[in-house]
């Protein structure tokens, strides 16, 4: 939401530029930010707009290297080197964990590749499970890119994610909440039910 309030600034960009003038570099000038209104007066230009260009590494290098120094490096020293024994002598549950009892065909996939390049059997996993955490990344970084330039594409990633959050939110309430409420109405009147 934030990229595209910054991008499309609620179909016209130059208003980000005015009401926030010199805090965020997303126009080079005030033409760039012309030809960005002008973009989004054509279906062909909300489709695919080059106005305000950035280039695709723009996109993917700030996140793989936050994701590697800010995360990765890390989590992986900290939770799968420094304090393993830890997490498992207080039966802590992790990331890694998760990934590996949900996903055993990939991880052993991924262990086999990383045993295969030398990694011992105790790193396989929580790295095999990072190259996947961090092609994630990538791959989504990378798509970004198609985001920048598409007022209808971002759009409707936008509108698609409110959604999904909105039916979880919905699942939740139901499902869960109901669930625990019924749960304990039973419980005040067992006698009855009895």
């Amino acid at each position: 939401l934030v990229m595209w309030c910054l991008r499309w600034g609620a179909g016209v960009p130059s208003v980000i530029n005015e009401a926030f003038p010199d805090m965020f570099r997303v126009c080079a000038s005030k033409e760039e930010f012309a030809a960005a209104d002008a973009c989004l007066e054509t279906f062909r230009g909300a489709l695919w707009c080059n106005a305000c260009h950035a280039p695709f590494l723009d996109f993917v290098v700030p996140p793989a290297f936050v994701y590697l120094c800010v995360w990765s490096i890390p989590y992986f020293y900290f939770v799968c080197v420094r304090w393993s024994d830890w997490i498992k002598d207080t039966k802590r549950e992790t990331l890694v964990m998760y990934f590996v009892e949900t996903n055993p065909e990939l991880n052993e996939y991924l262990e086999r590749k990383m045993i295969g390049i030398g990694v011992g059997r105790r790193y396989a996993s929580p790295l095999g499970y990072m190259l996947f955490h961090f092609t994630s990344t990538i791959a989504l970084a990378g798509s970004s890119y198609f985001l920048w330039h598409s007022f209808l594409l971002h759009t409707i990633l936008g509108c698609f994610a409110l959604t999904t959050a909105v039916h979880n939110g919905g699942q939740y309430m139901f499902r869960v909440f109901a669930y625990r409420y019924a749960a304990g109405e039973f419980k005040k009147h067992q006698a009855v039910l009895d």
